[in-house]
């Protein structure tokens, strides 16, 4: 039975919580790593190492493969669509907005397994400050047990007024516009230098006794450009996000079994 819904306010906060850099496109811009840790687990190990240097998905991945870890990926790019004729919809530059998503998983690198979700934006900036993006990944606690804390990248932060981290997953916050203002060229001239940017979060777990083919992670990415509240719950597959208002927002909903995102699977976006 699902758990009653709780409010979540979406908006900005004037201090965002960062606990790492899942830095997908290399123009990143590297974060000093608090304190220092002794332990010999590989994936905080890949993790600091990926916050230390401002790694790609595929640095990070790299790293963990070289060092014995096993990880697989499944990922997906396609296009953003514009919302109708609404002004504050960004037209211009969402028609000529991509993102790229990639659902990795990675096992062999500890006593833990570890699911991750990074984000590539390619996209010339909006000319007004846009909200922050949602981002949902969840799973059914027949496949997958919470072994530890989530990892946020750069400009991802934990919900940290309402409850966002579940046995099953968890809902995160991205500022993208703060990330553009700080590390970007704001305003690029129209057909020059397109902005690519991004990151990622995920969390440690550990598998229940069944079948990869039938163990099923989900997520969501929420893109809107305008203020809005949300509901979120928790379901059969981990967090579900419902927003009050759904014209002003664009979402790229899909998952994968463990067995598809070993086999590479591409997202076809059938209800993006």
């Amino acid at each position: 039975m699902d758990e009653s819904p709780k409010k979540v306010e979406k908006g900005r906060r004037s201090t965002i919580k960062t606990l790492g850099a899942g830095a997908l496109a290399g123009v990143f811009v590297p974060k000093t790593v608090r304190g220092k840790s002794n332990s010999d687990n590989l994936l905080e190990r890949s993790l600091i190492l990926r916050e230390q240097e401002g790694w790609t998905v595929d640095k990070w991945s790299e790293y963990l493969t070289r060092h014995g870890a096993d990880v697989y990926s499944a990922s997906g790019k396609l296009q953003v669509p514009p919302k109708n004729a609404d002004n504050e919809a960004h037209i211009e530059e969402l028609e000529r907005s991509w993102i790229t998503i990639t659902l990795t998983y990675s096992e062999n690198l500890g006593s833990d397994d570890y699911i991750d979700l990074s984000w590539q934006w390619e996209y010339y900036t909006p000319d007004a400050p846009i909200p922050l993006d949602l981002v949902k990944v969840g799973w059914s606690d027949n496949d997958y047990v919470r072994s530890g804390e989530p990892w946020y990248g750069s400009y991802v932060s934990e919900i940290t007024d309402k409850d966002s981290e579940f046995n099953t997953g968890f809902v995160a916050e991205y500022d993208s516009s703060k990330q553009e203002q700080s590390t970007l060229p704001y305003n690029p001239t129209p057909g020059e230098d397109e902005t690519i940017y991004g990151s990622g979060c995920g969390m440690p777990v550990k598998t229940k006794d069944t079948d990869p083919s039938k163990r099923r992670i989900e997520f969501d990415y929420y893109h809107t450009w305008n203020e809005t509240t949300y509901d979120i719950s928790v379901g059969s597959s981990g967090p579900v996000i419902n927003p009050e208002n759904e014209t002003n927002q664009w979402v790229a909903e899909d998952g994968a079994l463990e067995t598809e995102i070993r086999d590479g699977k591409d997202f076809n976006w059938d209800n993006a």
